[in-house]
């Protein structure tokens, strides 16, 4: 059995998408280390900005579709210029962003937008800037949106995947 961070990097890869861009953070670190556990490669950037302009220039140097991995929240927000420019200039990308652990998002219970930052809704910002836009809550609805994304790696796509969901085991 494998996490099922590990599953959507090793498809990646096998894809071809071997090189990612980006920062560190918590609710990323899973899918960071499925990209070095399964011998992609892992670029960190000075800013998450920097990321999707170096994985344009990437694509354009390469013409393989890089991928580019951030946080939650201001981690997100940050790359979204960097992504516009993929998305714009028709450069082939997929973005990871890891959202936080589904039990810790506790806004509904406080009755406010969000308790921090960390829980934006990055996929209702992504779908201006992206071709296709994915929320993967769960380990089933990765496997149901696996061939889809694949199948979507020519475009700007944007994948959210939930810190719990990245650590759940799966079997193949």
């Amino acid at each position: 059995m494998k996490e099922l961070a590990n599953i959507i990097i090793k498809d990646l890869i096998n894809s071809g998408v071997e090189t990612f861009f980006g920062i560190q953070g918590g609710a990323c670190a899973r899918l960071i280390q499925a990209v070095i556990i399964n011998g992609g490669k892992f670029h960190p950037v000075l800013n998450e900005q920097a990321a999707g302009y170096t994985a344009h220039g990437y694509y354009l140097k390469t013409r393989k579709t890089p991928g580019m991995i951030f946080t939650t929240g201001p981690g997100f927000t940050n790359g979204l210029t960097g992504i516009a420019a993929c998305y714009f200039d028709r450069i082939p990308s997929i973005t990871l962003v890891g959202q936080v652990n589904k039990k810790l998002n506790v806004s509904q219970k406080t009755n406010t937008r969000m308790v921090g930052f960390q829980e934006v809704n990055h996929i209702g910002l992504a779908k201006e800037i992206s071709t296709k836009t994915f929320k993967i809550d769960s380990t089933s609805k990765y496997k149901n949106c696996r061939k889809e994304i694949i199948n979507n790696l020519n475009n700007t796509i944007v994948v959210e995947v939930n810190d719990d969901v990245q650590r759940e085991k799966v079997t193949r």
